[in-house]
């Protein structure tokens, strides 16, 4: 039992103040003079102390007992009391030491207990003072005072362990009932035991002890404990007591023990409802079905938590009773129990409010969906309330069946419903799978233009089905493109691109474009036709960090003709980003800008050993220099693809390097694998027309014809074929070469020079025959030819040459000729005439070989035979005597000789004649010419010799032309003026000689 600290000082007080006056009254050694002096200190250390001044009071006292007299009682007193209540308890203690032994016992008891109370003693002390005391009262009260002080200063453990240290007989009861609350405090259960067992053996144990007994023995699972309960000393401290211990049951897992603890109570209707639920949860831990199901009946416990517990212990009955639960109640937990107990029946005919009747169907269709039972998951769908969520789940199991078109029409509807992008994916997506693009580009054309965007994966699939789209015309895609942004329509635009369908794109509207990707695909479609246009497109793609642009652009830069820009972009460009491709292309580059070894390098850093990469390492060799290595490079190429191209131009290669045999033959191949190539045909055959022989040359003819077929508007291969057809003798066919080149050459200055010599080379396959008229005086008779053997003052002379059809290809004709001379006056007094051969041995050079028989009438006839051969030199190219259509005056130069021998007179004659001169054309419609000339001529005639220089001027028309034909005809006059230098034969005479010749 605890002693409280107020009624102690107030024992302490009583103790000190009552026997004041007592003590007063044995105050007999004080006189009175000394207790009246005494008196006013007296009262006013009483009022200290009443006013709280103990140190005053003792001051007041401390003066009576020293200056009055120390045997003042009352003064005693006081400074006891003023040191208690200063705390001051020794010194307390002492000075009432010195108080008369009756009333001593008393003062000093209280002094103690207010030092316990107040001060933090040690054991010692009070030990001695309970050694000392004689009363067992003060003792006792001594003991538990400090034991009570222990307890508030350390706790109950301190006071417990003091007590249960002291002596057996300074315990009584009330201690022992003490120490057991102070065990009961720390827990120490078997302390309590062992202080309340032999009292309540000897019958002396109070109830509230009772109950502490009870709880110790509940605590320490005391197996005392059921006869224990026998003792109670009522009822209810019973029923609490085994309420105590099925708790602690319960909560050690003891279910049953608790359950046995309770069920007593239980049956004589003694619980409450709170101990009934303990009841419960006893029955329920322990597994015992029927009593939990009783107890949660009659304590109206939800239904739910009835079927959460039976579904862990009674599966099969929480699954029958779960019908009997409403649902409304807790929908959540009820659908979280039916499906833990799997109860499908009663799930399929539920009721919930949402979103629990979302997930209840949810939870069936996932069961239904993973035992692969479709049918009858969309049966039961079917069944259900329509809503987006019904639709849904109908989309996923036609997914789950593969009935795409069926998926796909069901989230097409869920989109409808709802909204949600994703349906729309999902639905464009399946009528793709299912090969129905055109339902997919409809519905999501549809979306697009209702909401006016699309998230990038769908806007990129609907650009896809637009590209893809075979039915959609160029208008409809334009205005497509126009609608979409920026990204899009470079995909879009990226995607022609990669199909090659540039010109689909070329017909787009294209404003001002920003996306790279759009950019790309611009410059790319612009790379074959516009590459300029692509540049400046590229540009910007890779100007705003698009890396597939950097590629694109040195292409188009090499492709604009800028190779020293493209040949800085790939250069630029990090090694990874170079693909065997654009390193070739890089080296192709290098090649062009004339970096040789450069390209060299590149090439070889391709390791590109296809058939391209050996066409452009033999392409660099060739510009190298490298002849050889060039044509081996070709024979690799050719090794791995026959292509004509290279065999074409590893023959030029081959022809540059002088190896003529290889050239020839690998053109030979070229025509054979393109035989339809007229390009091909022309070089071989042009080839084989600048062939040594006549029979190569002749080979010629095959190619260039097919090559003219070919090649109809080629003029240069017409006229090629032409002369190779004049040498084989095939004249007609040659003409009509001819024809067709001047058909293909206009009239214009550029091509009018090619177009003359054409109609002039036709002129003279045309001409059959040819007739000259020449008459000439010369006062001295000098002769210009040696086709005459008087010198008369006047020559005339008429001549008709016939090419004749012979093996000799128009090199040999028949020719008659008159002759008229005269002197004196008389301009005709000679009359001859002759027949003859011409023959012309070569085909370059003009050389003419006659046989004439000759006849000259002049009184008495002459028969001769004349042998003659003629020859004009220097006068080809620049120099010969023609008309020339593109040029207002030319030089003029000629070497000409001439040789004849009379055989039946054995008379020979000799001129050798050369003429310089510049022809001016004159300002007329007409072709005509004026030219001065400077000649030097030397004539031997049987011994006699003549030389001498001359100058002369000569006028010229030309006439009679057509469209295919130059000018047939050609009227010439000259005057020359003649100075002799030497020899006899004209008796070194000077003077004019006048020539007029018509050529017809």
């Amino acid at each position: 039992m605890r002693v409280s600290q107020s009624v102690v000082k107030s024992i302490a007080m009583a103790l000190l103040l009552g026997p004041i006056s007592a003590l007063a009254g044995q105050g007999n050694l004080v006189s009175e003079v000394q207790r009246f002096r005494s008196y006013p200190f007296i009262d006013k250390a009483y009022q200290a102390l009443r006013n709280d001044e103990p140190v005053e009071a003792e001051k007041l006292s401390r003066h009576v007992l020293d200056e009055i007299s120390p045997h003042v009682i009352e003064a005693r007193v006081i400074v006891v009391q003023a040191l208690d209540q200063q705390g001051l308890y020794k010194e307390a203690l002492d000075m009432a030491a010195s108080l008369p032994p009756g009333d001593q016992a008393a003062l000093v008891q209280s002094l103690r207990l207010n030092w316990i109370n107040q001060g933090d003693l040690s054991a010692a002390i009070v030990e001695g003072w309970l050694a000392e005391g004689a009363d067992a009262a003060q003792r006792e009260q001594v003991l538990r005072s400090y034991a009570q002080r222990l307890h508030e200063l350390h706790g109950p453990i301190a006071a417990l362990r003091w007590l249960q240290g002291r002596p057996a007989s300074e315990l009584t009861v009330t201690a022992l009932l003490e120490r057991s609350v102070f065990a009961e405090q720390a827990e120490q259960w078997m302390a309590v035991i062992s202080d309340l067992e032999p009292l309540a053996a000897d019958g002396v144990l109070p109830a509230e002890s009772w109950r502490r007994l009870g709880l110790a023995y509940v605590l320490t699972d005391n197996d005392r404990l059921p006869a224990y309960l026998q003792s109670a000393p009522s009822s209810e401290d019973e029923a609490g007591l085994r309420v105590s211990a099925a708790e602690r049951a319960i909560g050690q897992g003891q279910a049953k023990q608790a359950k046995q603890l309770l069920l007593p109570l239980e049956r004589a209707q003694a619980l409450s409802m709170p101990q009934r639920a303990l009841l419960l949860q006893a029955a329920r831990d322990d597994g015992d079905v029927a009593l939990a199901t009783e107890l949660a009946v009659r304590l109206d416990r939800p239904c739910l938590e009835s079927i959460e517990w039976l579904s862990v212990a009674a599966p099969q009955l929480a699954r029958e009773a779960l019908g009997d639960c409403s649902p409304a109640i807790d929908p959540r937990h009820w659908l979280i129990l039916a499906q833990r107990l799997e109860a499908e029946h009663t799930l399929m005919s539920a009721i919930l409010p949402e979103p629990w009747n979302t997930q209840r169907q949810d939870y069936l269709l996932a069961r239904w969906l993973a035992r692969n039972e479709f049918a009858k998951a969309r049966d039961w769908l079917q069944q259900q309330a329509p809503s987006p969520r019904r639709t849904a789940r109908l989309a996923q199991i036609a997914q789950s069946i593969g009935d795409k078109n069926a998926a796909a029409s069901e989230w097409r509807e869920h989109y409808r419903a709802t909204g949600e992008i994703r349906s729309a994916d999902l639905a464009s997506f399946l009528w793709l799978q299912a090969d129905r693009p055109a339902e997919a580009r409809a519905f999501l054309a549809d979306v697009w233009q209702r909401r006016g965007e699309l998230p990038e994966p769908l806007l990129s699939r609907l650009v896809d089905l637009y590209v893809q789209a075979p039915d959609l015309k160029v208008s409809q895609l334009d205005e497509f493109a126009r609608q979409l942004p920026p990204s899009a329509r470079g995909r879009l635009y990226g995607a022609l691109a990669a199909q090659a369908r540039c010109g689909v794109l070329a017909q787009l509207t294209v404003n001002a474009p920003t996306d790279v990707e759009e950019l790309r695909a611009l410059g790319v479609c612009s790379l074959p036709q516009q590459p300029g246009q692509a540049v400046v497109y590229l540009q910007l793609a890779a100007g705003a960090g698009d890396i597939q642009s950097r590629g694109q652009l040195a292409y188009a830069l090499a492709a604009a003709g800028l190779p020293e820009d493209a040949y800085a972009q790939w250069s630029s460009m990090p090694a990874d980003e170079l693909d065997i491709e654009a390193r070739l292309a890089l080296s192709r580059v290098a090649l062009t800008l004339g970096h040789l070894d450069a390209a060299e390098q590149h090439w070889q850093d391709a390791r590109s050993r296809t058939l391209e990469g050996w066409r452009m390492g033999a392409l660099i060799s060739e510009a190298r220099g490298r002849d050889d290595q060039a044509l081996e490079r070709y024979r690799q190429a050719q090794a791995l693809g026959e292509q004509p191209a290279d065999y074409y131009q590893g023959a030029v290669v081959a022809f540059r390097a002088g190896r003529e045999e290889l050239g020839m033959q690998w053109l030979r191949r070229e025509t054979e694998l393109a035989p339809e190539n007229g390009l091909f045909l022309q070089e071989y055959g042009m080839r084989l027309a600048a062939a040594a022989t006549p029979a190569e040359r002749a080979q010629a003819v095959a190619p260039l014809s097919k090559a003219a077929m070919l090649l109809p508007e080629n003029t240069d291969l017409a006229q090629a074929l032409a002369f190779r057809l004049i040498e084989t003798g095939e004249l007609e066919e040659a003409r009509a070469q001819l024809r067709r080149s001047i058909d293909l050459l206009s009239v214009e200055a550029s091509e009018e020079t090619q177009r003359f010599a054409a109609r002039r080379q036709h002129e003279s396959l045309e001409r059959r025959n040819r007739i000259s008229l020449a008459t000439s005086w010369s006062p001295d008779g000098v002769r210009r030819s040696a086709g005459q053997r008087r010198n008369d003052e006047f020559s005339h002379g008429v001549l008709l040459d016939h090419p004749l059809d012979s093996p000799f290809a128009n090199r040999l004709s028949a020719y008659g000729r008159i002759m008229g001379a005269g002197k004196d006056g008389d301009a005709l007094d000679t009359i001859g005439g002759g027949v003859g051969l011409r023959y012309m041995p070569f085909q370059s050079i003009n050389l003419n070989l006659y046989g004439e028989l000759f006849r000259e009438d002049k009184r008495v006839a002459d028969n001769d035979l004349m042998l003659r051969a003629s020859a004009s030199f220097l006068d080809e190219g620049e120099y010969r005597n023609d008309w020339r259509v593109d040029q207002s005056h030319w030089p003029e130069r000629s070497l000409y000789m001439d040789a004849a021998w009379w055989v039946d007179e054995s008379e020979r004659l000799l001129v050798t004649r050369f003429t310089r001169g510049h022809a001016f054309k004159l300002p007329t419609s007409s072709a005509q010419t004026l030219g001065p000339y400077l000649v030097g001529q030397g004539t031997e005639q049987d011994r006699q010799q003549d030389l001498r220089v001359g100058a002369g001027l000569r006028w010229q028309l030309w006439f009679d032309d057509d469209r295919y034909n130059a000018y047939r005809r050609r009227l010439s006059m000259s005057v020359e003026y003649q100075q002799a230098l030497g020899g006899n034969l004209y008796e070194r005479a000077n003077g004019l000689q006048i020539g007029i010749e018509l050529a017809l």
